[in-house]
This record gives C-alpha cells, structure tokens and sequence, in this order.
C-alpha cells in the first residue's frame, strides 16, 4: 500500500461513517435510517437521510425542488404546541387527561357521549324513508293533466311503497318510544326505592352519631385502665360503623345519580322516536291524500279509453 493510502481509504468510505475517527464511527445499522439517493458507474452508494412528507413521520430532511425542509422539524413544531400551552412538566399527564375527559365530555345536547350513543342507538332512523316519501309526494304533486298511465301507475306504485315503509318506521319509532317509556318508569320505581333506603342510612347515620358523641363524652375520670380500654374499643366500633354507613351512603347516591341520568335518557329516545313518528305519520296522511288523486286520474285515463 503506498504512502497515502490512509487518505485514499478515507476519501472513499461513505461519507455517513466517518472513516478514520473510530471515536464516532458507531453507527452501522445504517440501512435502516439511509437509503441510495445516487450513484455513478463505478462510485460507491451515496446515502441520504430517509424522510417520509408526512409530518407526523418525518424525522429526516428531505430535498423539494433544491429547499430543504429541517430535521424532525415538523414534530418538534406539533409538541412545542403543546408543550407550549401546556408547560413541559404537566405536558404528558394533561395530554392523558383530555382525552380520557373526552371521552365523556358533555356534548351539545347536555349527555355525553356514550349517552348520545344510546339514545343514537334507540332512535328509528327516519332519513332515508323521509327522502323517499318526500321524493314520491313531490312526483304525484306534480304530474301533469296529459301524464301517460304508465307514469300515473309508476307514480301510484312508488308512492304506495313509499307509505307503506313510512308506516312501517312510524309503527317502530312508536315501539321504541314505548319501550323507552317502560324503562323510565322502571328507573323512576328504582330511584324512589333507593331514595328510601338513603333515608334509612342517613337515619342510622344520625343515630350512630349521636351515639359516637355520647361516648366520646363519657366521664372517665373514676374509670379503671380496663374500663377505658373498653370504652375506647366501643368508640373505635361506633367509628368503624360510622364510616361503614357514610359508605353505604355514597354507594346509594351514586346510584341515584345513574338513574337520573337514566331517566334523562330514555325520556329522550322516547321524545325523539315520538317525534319521528308523528313527522311521518302527517306525511303518511299528506301522502294517502295524493294516492287518492292518482287513482282517479288513474280511472279517468281508462274511461277515457
């Protein structure tokens, strides 16, 4: 090897390793992170930073028509956002915190999410016959004098499966409506019996009170050591029994809580489904109406054959 070859070594080694400083030449698993960006005949690879436009993914720079867009410097962007809103020490627990909040965050309509689904869930939806049926009473308002019995039939036809699945739909927002109306007043009989057994508790609670005070305030003074051991074991019963009670107690509210919250729901399915229902029952009549007009156009056109 002639007297330069160090130099030669170095000056073809690929540039990402830094030939010749052993210090920094740690990075082998370079295939991962670095692709081929060109290469001549005869020339080693030469490799760039691997980038992804996708700003959430590109943790490398990356050449659009000769600008270069900084390292990682569309993510760093996103959470100097956040963490500039936010405080870098709370950053992450408060990121937590909203989405778990959001997952039950109160929507427009005063429920929250999972409470809009349900209601989402047992209300008819009504869309797609509201179209149809608005769609076929809009041809038969508007058929012509001259209209050919083909079109009048075809008119009738649509229009009388038109009512017919509006009737269908209106039947079971109606059951729905009915069903959440039985589950309401199934909450509510739940509800007036919780509250009595929160009566009860509270009750006890005032009873065990007065007893824990009573005592607490007993006179002690020509007591034995055994005698107040004793009574300080009652007390400490009475307290574990207080606290038992005040338990029971935030058990019994909660669950008066949920059934209020329960009662709140249904009432809104049974007020949406009766709403649905009655919007297609006047369209059904509306509807009936026009299928009459039909049929005696219908029958004039025969006569008149």
């Amino acid at each position: 090897m002639s007297g330069n070859s160090l130099n030669q070594y170095k000056s073809s080694t690929l540039p990402f390793t830094n030939a010749g400083s052993p210090a920094n030449n740690f990075n082998r698993n370079h295939e991962a992170t670095y692709k081929p960006y060109m290469r001549h005949a005869g020339s080693p690879s030469v490799f760039m930073p691997w980038y992804s436009k996708d700003p959430i993914t590109n943790f490398g720079s990356y050449y659009n028509n000769y600008n270069t867009q900084n390292t990682g410097a569309n993510i760093a962007s996103i959470f100097a956002i956040i963490t500039g809103a936010l405080g870098l020490g709370g950053t992450i627990a408060s990121i937590v915190s909203i989405f778990a909040n959001n997952q039950n965050a109160q929507q427009a309509n005063g429920f929250t999410r999972k409470e809009t689904k349900e209601i989402n869930r047992n209300t008819e939806d009504t869309t797609n016959i509201n179209d149809a049926i608005d769609s076929s009473m809009s041809t038969a308002k508007n058929l012509s004098d001259d209209a050919s019995l083909e079109t009048l039939q075809a008119a009738s036809t649509n229009l009388q499966n038109s009512i017919t699945q509006a009737t269908t739909q209106k039947n079971d927002a109606v059951q729905k409506a009915s069903t959440a109306d039985a589950n309401k007043r199934t909450a509510i009989a739940n509800k007036e019996q919780k509250q009595t057994q929160l009566d009860t508790a509270k009750n006890d609670l005032s009873v065990l009170t007065d007893a824990l005070e009573q005592l607490k305030s007993t006179d002690t003074s020509e007591m034995s050591a055994e005698e107040k051991t004793e009574l300080n074991k009652l007390i400490a019963a009475k307290e574990k029994e207080i606290k038992a009670k005040e338990q029971e107690i935030k058990k019994i509210e909660k669950e008066i809580q949920d059934l209020d919250k329960n009662i709140a729901v249904q009432q809104q399915i049974y007020d949406d489904n009766t709403a649905k229902a009655n919007e297609l029952n006047t369209k059904i009549t509306e509807a009936n109406k026009l299928m009459s007009q039909i049929n005696k156009k219908i029958e004039n056109h025969k006569d008149n054959k």
